[in-house]
């Protein structure tokens, strides 16, 4: 199964039909994003049709929720 990041599923959120994971930071990000000061139109309209994307297609991905446990075992593997 694949992994995408925040920039991967503002890029490429069209064309995901396969069940795939993400973290709870890029939804958080992508919430960010879609409201940003610093974002041009164009990413933040991205970000609010990745969000729209992932709402309806809940049964596509899988939300691995960030916390110690999880930096802790990143990093031990990097």
């Amino acid at each position: 199964m694949k992994f995408y990041d925040t920039n991967a599923i503002l890029k490429n959120y069209k064309s995901m039909s396969e069940p795939f994971l993400i973290s709870s930071t890029t939804l958080m990000e992508l919430e960010n994003i879609k409201s940003s000061f610093k974002k041009d139109e164009q990413t933040k309209y991205s970000a609010r049709k990745a969000i729209r994307f992932l709402k309806s297609h809940r049964n596509l991905y899988n939300t691995i929720i960030v916390n110690n446990n999880i930096i802790d075992s990143v990093r031990s593997v990097g």
